[in-house]
């Protein structure tokens, strides 16, 4: 990649990546502690290619891991791969008219949701709450308007084998946890650019000589530019003097709060130990309005420690405060059509101020959060990476035609 000048890296925590969270969970049968990934977790080599060409730069280990879902309400138990519970002849029916249907649900508009094309179409309630629902919620864990979502996207994932309702699905994973990929950028990063940890940035400022930036220690540093790769609500916070443009864009993406628990608690999951799965959602209503009634377990089985468990957690969960590890409050962004029609790119590089990250185009996803940061840098004068990558490279003009 080609230079861009100086650059200085601030990261309000201890250590670099954010979402991309790695935690040792202390061993129960062998001495060394196991690591479990909190968010980033799983990619999809075809649907995620810049996420598999960055690991391939940095020379990152990775494993395939079989994906598949479990979904337990009522007493019974769905799972995606055929081995749970036979629950209704409706529900089987539904699940192959959807996939008969994702061909031509990839060329809807971005207006047309997930909702209105299943009232349409007259796809039943079970087939949401119980089926297509929990493995959406897997991959978004906000719940909030999730059947909002442009029915194109969904139909896009069926297609090209990131949603499977016939069996496991072949991701990956960093070998180690995903701070391996971290660790390894950071390496990198040592000699061409000023990393400041656990600096938190209280504002940003424009003028006339280029963008200040003072962070929560009292310092104050002046830049050509800054880009900031956090969450629109961050982003907005931290302007000084933000534009009419940026308060209503930034001010339009909405998010809700999750909390991530890591912790050795079985109740969460199925009663059946056969019927576990990488993911696995215990419906808790069954009022056929509550589309998304629930709570996701992540669950990959490891050498000697097999009962380690990430909850996202709701009002109802009970854990038992013996068996949690840790804990983790975000915000993940909700979506729905608008997350399509919010593009940041009429307040990129206002005044010097630029943005990156899964709120700033398409889906809030590794993948795109990764192209909009290439893109933003490419910007600025870098050149982009992968060019070598064919996969990779037509993924990301596609993405930036978008990001335009």
């Amino acid at each position: 990649m080609s230079s861009i000048g100086e650059v200085a890296v601030y990261e309000a925590n201890a250590e670099l990546g954010g979402h991309v969270c790695t935690v040792d969970v202390p061993a129960n049968a062998h001495s060394e502690a196991v690591p479990v990934d909190v968010g980033f977790q799983l990619y999809h080599a075809t649907h995620n290619p810049n996420v598999r060409a960055l690991l391939d730069l940095l020379e990152v280990q990775t494993e395939a891991v079989a994906f598949s879902l479990s979904s337990s309400f009522e007493g019974r138990v769905w799972t995606n791969d055929g081995g749970g519970d036979r629950v209704s002849a409706a529900l089987d029916g539904d699940i192959a008219r959807f996939i008969a249907d994702a061909p031509m649900m990839v060329h809807l508009p971005p207006q047309v949701s997930l909702r209105a094309f299943f009232d349409q179409r007259g796809y039943s309630a079970d087939f949401r709450r119980w089926c297509l629902g929990p493995i959406l919620s897997f991959w978004w864990v906000s719940r909030a308007a999730l059947f909002e979502l442009p029915a194109f996207a969904v139909a896009a994932g069926v297609l090209q084998g990131a949603i499977s309702f016939s069996g496991a699905t072949e991701y990956r994973a960093v070998s180690g946890g995903a701070r391996a990929y971290i660790q390894r950028l950071a390496a990198r990063l040592e000699g061409q650019a000023r990393l400041r940890l656990a600096t938190p940035v209280i504002r940003i400022e424009r003028a006339a000589d280029g963008v200040w930036v003072e962070d929560a220690g009292g310092g104050r540093a002046r830049f050509d530019r800054a880009v900031l790769a956090v969450d629109a609500a961050t982003a907005l916070s931290l302007l000084a003097a933000p534009s009419e443009p940026e308060r209503a864009l930034l001010g339009s993406i909405r998010f809700e709060p999750s909390t991530l628990v890591v912790h050795r608690d079985e109740r969460v999951m199925p009663a059946r130990r056969e019927l576990w799965r990488y993911g696995n959602f215990r419906v808790s209503s069954a009022d056929p309005q509550a589309d998304l009634s629930g709570e996701m377990t992540y669950w990959q089985p490891r050498p000697g420690d097999p009962s380690v468990f990430v909850t996202v957690i709701t009002e109802a969960t009970e854990l038992d405060p013996d068996k949690v590890v840790s804990e983790h409050r975000w915000r993940h962004r909700i979506i729905d059509h608008h997350t399509f029609e919010a593009r940041l790119s009429p307040i990129q590089g206002q005044g010097g101020v630029w943005y990156c990250g899964g709120h700033a185009v398409g889906l809030p996803v590794h993948e795109h959060a990764l192209c909009s940061g290439l893109a933003v840098a490419e910007a600025l004068g870098a050149s982009y990476p992968f060019a070598d990558d064919t996969q990779a490279a037509q993924a990301y003009a596609q993405f930036k035609t978008h990001f335009a």
